[in-house]
């Protein structure tokens, strides 16, 4: 009895130390928009405590994230082609305009504005494409809050790993193909189909070991 008494508070000490666990019950979605405004934070343990805390509750988690995080869409190739031209406009506005147009395409508009750069001949093209290139690059380097909040996303996705959590993921991975929000995606399912398959190996050697051993 004082055995089974001994294991029953061990039990209950670890679930008050799990971060996220309460005996509350699920996450308010006070506690759950809190734990999305730490997702961007500088602080890498502040983040990790975030990102524990909504693995621990899987169901609202991923009902939380599936109502914020949608696929990047993709580019219309005429449109992007459209502001790449005017970037050439005799009209400063117009550049300005067709510029920012792409500025916020972000990574996705790459592929295109890299081939434009060695098709160009334009010192304005040219000089507009190398500046934006250069700021999706210092993007990558030095991550805005909301590219932080979007990878710890995809984190947090990865590591409950249940069939709806896949689903997102999936939903997510058909976005634009070459910004990182989408790679992020297509890198979490990656990972997670990689850890079924080497679980389902693992499961199958164990048959095999006790149908040899009988």
């Amino acid at each position: 009895m004082r055995k089974r008494t001994y294991t029953f508070f061990s039990f209950l000490i670890g679930c008050l130390l799990s971060p996220g666990w309460s005996l509350a019950g699920p996450p308010s979605e006070c506690d759950l928009q809190a734990h999305w405004t730490a997702l961007a934070t500088t602080d890498p343990a502040k983040a990790e405590q975030a990102i524990l805390a909504l693995v621990s509750n899987p169901g609202p988690a991923v009902g939380f994230l599936g109502k914020r995080l949608r696929a990047v869409p993709w580019p219309d190739a005429q449109e992007v082609a459209n502001w790449i031209a005017d970037l050439d406009s005799d009209q400063f506005r117009v550049r300005e305009k067709a510029t920012n147009q792409l500025r916020e395409l972000g990574e996705s508009s790459e592929p295109v504005l890299r081939r434009a750069l060695v098709q160009r001949d334009s010192f304005e093209v040219r000089r507009r494409i190398e500046s934006l290139l250069q700021s999706f690059k210092q993007d990558r380097l030095y991550p805005s809050p909301e590219r932080r909040r979007m990878a710890r996303a995809m984190e947090v996705l990865e590591r409950i790993g249940d069939q709806d959590a896949c689903r997102l993921l999936d939903a997510l991975a058909r976005g634009a193909p070459d910004d990182s929000f989408t790679l992020d995606a297509q890198g979490a399912q990656d990972r997670l189909k990689n850890r079924l398959n080497d679980g389902a190996n693992n499961q199958a050697a164990k048959t095999r070991k006790r149908n040899a051993r009988q």
